[in-house]
């Protein structure tokens, strides 16, 4: 790997560990978490880490000024807005999802959904993104499931509704309680890809 860049080889470095870190927490919630319940509810770490994923490596594109929604039309501003999204929080939901296609597949939509809608709400930059993170995580986990349930009831399962909130609620509250345990970690780690590049090109 002599022959490629100093920034591409630490992109590939950082690409290899997110993945490492994706299998672990996959491995974790699976023969572990799975085995914690609270009355039969579980906590769900990938989901967490999706949304929180998703919050703080957002998208690239620069976010609408006054100006900006003053000249364009109503249907031009939502389609930019809609096009704003988390490309890498998609592909690490996808990444979930299809981890899981082959025990539980029912997640090949609202993962890799979800990872783009979290990307609506950058937390990387805003004080006391810590608790906000809770937030974003309750409702992110609300949405998910309520994704995948209509996903199910167009499978055939319309029952799914039924339980949606003793499912629901419960599974966002407890994932909303881990968020800030793997917020504050991975927004460090942002933080310091950063100083890096500011250090290796300055």
């Amino acid at each position: 790997m002599f022959w490629l860049s100093i920034k591409t080889r630490r992109h590939l470095w950082e690409l290899s560990l997110a993945f490492a870190v994706i299998f672990f927490i996959w491995i974790l919630q699976s023969d572990l978490l799975t085995q914690l319940s609270l009355h039969h509810l579980f906590c769900n770490m990938p989901l967490t880490f999706i949304i929180i994923w998703a919050s703080i490596y957002t998208t690239s594109i620069t976010p609408l000024n006054s100006n900006d929604v003053k000249i364009r039309s109503v249907i031009n501003i939502i389609l930019y807005q809609a096009i704003s999204g988390s490309v890498s929080g998609a592909i690490v939901g996808a990444v979930f999802a299809a981890l899981y296609a082959s025990v539980l597949p029912v997640f090949l939509i609202s993962y890799p959904l979800i990872g783009w809608i979290a990307g609506y709400f950058p937390l990387r930059k805003i004080q006391h993104a810590s608790f906000y993170c809770i937030l974003l995580v309750l409702f992110g986990t609300i949405l998910a499931e309520f994704i995948t349930a209509c996903q199910l009831a167009l499978l055939g399962r319309a029952e799914v509704f039924s339980c949606f909130v003793q499912i629901a609620v419960p599974e966002a509250v407890l994932n909303a309680l881990l968020a800030p345990f793997i917020f504050i970690p991975l927004k460090a780690w942002y933080d310091f890809g950063l100083e890096r590049e500011v250090i290796v090109n300055p």
